[in-house]
């Protein structure tokens, strides 16, 4: 397998499925999905090889004009903050249902230390007091 992009050999493809509470109508706090998933570091990276990434997902406007917008998160096991990986944010543009992919993406120099990776996403409306919902968003990271 080769990703067309940059035409190199893939060794490892993992796809994380990350849940949400449905609909948000709040900008002043991130809320982070339900689902996720923890991998073993070395699963990962090995030696020197390069992890990288792909976020995607369905962004529905529940009410008129509102905008969403979800981001990657990284964490360590033994770590309380979540790490956005920013480039891998997804954004609506205010119009009823829109899905988006981001990358590939470079996060070899993103992913805490430790023996394991968390990954995560999180959410928010991005104008106070309209609704957004959050469908099918899913991590995938291809090892190289």
């Amino acid at each position: 397998m080769a990703i067309p992009v940059l035409d190199e050999p893939v060794r490892r493809v993992f796809c994380v499925p990350l849940i949400f509470v449905p609909t948000l109508r709040t900008s002043a706090e991130w809320a982070y999905s339900t689902g996720g998933v923890v991998i073993p570091r070395p699963v990962l990276v090995q030696r020197n090889d390069r992890v990288l990434a792909y976020f995607g997902g369905t962004i529905y406007a529940v009410d008129a004009n509102a905008v969403g917008e979800a981001r990657l998160c990284v964490y360590a096991a033994d770590a309380q903050m979540h790490t956005p990986i920013e480039p891998l944010t997804i954004r609506s543009e205010g119009k009823d249902r829109q899905t988006y992919l981001r990358g590939p993406y470079d996060i070899t120099d993103m992913l805490p230390g430790g023996a394991v990776v968390g990954v995560r996403a999180a959410a928010r409306s991005v104008d106070d007091g309209t609704q957004v919902s959050f469908f099918h968003l899913t991590a995938t990271f291809l090892v190289q």
